[in-house]
Formats: structure tokens, C-alpha cells, sequence
């Protein structure tokens, strides 16, 4: 099916009585459709989102297409587990439903903090132009499960329209978010902004490494810390390379380790070369969180775009199986 622009932005309150009943019904015809991986009821799953271990589960957001398995205007939908075997379905997270994020509810991640979970994401919004506006936004999913929007927190004033993915994690009474840009000159970067209330964040810059001029677009960015070392793992688009193995995915996964994150010369000291952490032909956006016992959990994105994916006729595409550094 060829869709439309029109098709990929209805809401689902505006389909007919009976569609949804028949995306199940075809996706049920399916005998591959995973018993455990996680899955969407029906339509497009796509990045994994606001990963967390939070009141004794694990929480899985991810973006979604209800009406149908292609890209269109994106929710959050919500599962959880205790075990990655059994999963609580809690239905969508988060809807199209303001004017900053009218176009789309995008990508971001998760924080526990005070005892709720903090929910950063990415408001699309275009003009009659059909000119994105992205916003970074945030709402707040208390412990029974009610979710509250708190709007935008962070503007775009120094990039090109590609600006979008917050990832935030807190170090000491700080908060720190990094942010995937565009640079006026058309290259990829990983933004940092420091907070202490989450409402008012200082743009600190790109984070400096070698690789400023690696892709146009460096998406679902991710920062963390693993056996005393730095992480920067990011999705870069627009990569070559010499090396026969690399970059040769039509989206690719990228990591550098360093020794340090400088939040003062915001720069990642003393890193090594730039690493693919997957070669297979089918793994991107991963995000990655800690859970209960400290290990570090990454889950990424299956069904990527330009790709011939078996599912797709009976109407959803999926997400990874979580893996632990």
C-alpha cells in the first residue's frame, strides 16, 4: 500500500467504526507473531522509549503507528514486565494530543527521580509548510500509573530542524540531557544541557570528540557510564566507511568510549575510535537504562524502514529482545 501523507497523519479517533477489529484480526492470522519479543497489538513499532526499572518492573515505551505498519503520527505505547517473559499491556502512554507535539509524540527517554518516572520526549509540530517545529517535552508517570504532561522545557535556537531524542540521567542534584542536532553545516552531533529544576536547562554546546563531521544526523542518542568508563552510543546516518563491515546497514549504531564526560569543556576525554556494537542488518535506535541490579539493559529497534519485512502483510513490524552489557 502506497499511503498518503493525509493517511499517515488521521487520528484514531477519526477511523471507522470496525478498523482497528480488523488490524487484529489480520495480525492474529500471523503464526509468527512473537509469544514474548515485544510487539504492538497491531501497526508500526518503532523506537524503543523511556526505558526504565521503576516500582518494581520493568518499563517499555515505544513509538507507534496504530493505523497501520508504516511511519505516521507517533504515540508512546506502554508495556511492562517482571521477568521479559510476561508483559502488562498498559495501552498508550502518551497521545498526539498538544499543540507542541500535534504532529507526533517522538522519542526520548526515562528517569526515576523523587520516586516518579520522568518521561523526556520530542514535540513534532509543523506549519502549513509542512516546516518542523521540534520541542523537547516532558511528563511525569507517577507509581499507580497516572501520567501527566508538563510541555516543553527546551526550545530549538541554534540547528537545523533535526532536533529531537532527549536523554537525561541525574548526577548528584544536576541533571544532565543530551539531545541529537543537526549542525547548520549539516553534520551530526550529540548536544549536552544542564539542569537543576528540569523547567529552566542551560545549553552547554555539541560534545566535543574526533568525530565532527561523522553522518548528517546522529539520532536516539544515549549517554551512560559502564566499568568507570564514558558511553556516547548514538544512530548515525550518512556514514562510510573503508572498512568492508562497517556502516554498510542502511541505518547503522555507533558507540566511542571515553575516559570522562567533561561537563565543563563539555568533551569526552581521552576516547577511543568510534565502534558499530551490532553488526546485524536489523538493529537501531537502542536505548539503554539500569535495573534493579545495576546491570545495564539495551533494547533496540527491529523493522527498519527500506527493509522487506515479512510482518508487514498482517499489519505490525516489532522491537528487539533485551540485552545487557
Amino acid at each position: 500500500m502506497n499511503w498518503t501523507l493525509e493517511q499517515r497523519y488521521q487520528r484514531i479517533e477519526d477511523m471507522p467504526e470496525g478498523y482497528f477489529d480488523e488490524l487484529n484480526t489480520q495480525r492474529k492470522q500471523d503464526s509468527f507473531y512473537p509469544s514474548f519479543h515485544i510487539a504492538p497489538p497491531y501497526g508500526l513499532l518503532n523506537d524503543p522509549n523511556g526505558l526504565s526499572y521503576f516500582n518494581g518492573e520493568h518499563h517499555i515505551f515505544y513509538q507507534w503507528f496504530p493505523i497501520g505498519p508504516t511511519h505516521g503520527l507517533k504515540h508512546w505505547y506502554h508495556v511492562s514486565t517482571k521477568d521479559f517473559v510476561h508483559f502488562t499491556d498498559h495501552g498508550v502512554a502518551l497521545y498526539p494530543d498538544q499543540d507542541y507535539d500535534s504532529h507526533g509524540v517522538y522519542s526520548g527517554g526515562g528517569l526515576v527521580d523523587n520516586e516518579q518516572l520522568l518521561l523526556f520526549f520530542t514535540g513534532n509540530k509543523r506549519d502549513d509548510n509542512w516546516v518542523r517545529d521540534p520541542t523537547q517535552c516532558y511528563a511525569v508517570m507517577s507509581k499507580n500509573g497516572e501520567i501527566e504532561k508538563k510541555g516543553v522545557v527546551v526550545r530549538n535556537s541554534d540547528y537545523t530542524e533535526h532536533f529531537r531524542d532527549p536523554k537525561v540521567w541525574k548526577q548528584g542534584d544536576t541533571y544532565y540531557m543530551v539531545v541529537a542536532a543537526q549542525s547548520q553545516a549539516l553534520f551530526g552531533s550529540m548536544i549536552l544541557y544542564r539542569s537543576t529544576n528540569l523547567n529552566e536547562w542551560e545549553h552547554l554546546g555539541p560534545i566535543k570528540t574526533r568525530y565532527d563531521e561523522f553522518g548528517f544526523m546522529w539520532e536516539c542518542p544515549d549517554f551512560f557510564e559502564l566499568d568507570g568508563k564514558a558511553i556516547m552510543l548514538f544512530s548515525p546516518q550518512g556514514v562510510s566507511s573503508e572498512n568492508p563491515y562497517d556502516y554498510k546497514n542502511i541505518f547503522s549504531v555507533s558507540y566511542i568510549l571515553g575516559d570522562k564526560l567533561n561537563t565543563n569543556t563539555v568533551e569526552l576525554e581521552n576516547h577511543q575510535d568510534v565502534v558499530a556494537p551490532d553488526y546485524g542488518f536489523d538493529f537501531y535506535a537502542p536505548q539503554t537504562y539500569l535495573d534493579e541490579k545495576g546491570r545495564r539493559i539495551l533494547i533496540a529497534w527491529i523493522g527498519l524502514p527500506e527493509i522487506d519485512t515479512p510482518s508487514t502483510k498482517y499489519q505490525w513490524l516489532a522491537c528487539s529482545l533485551s540485552q545487557e552489557s
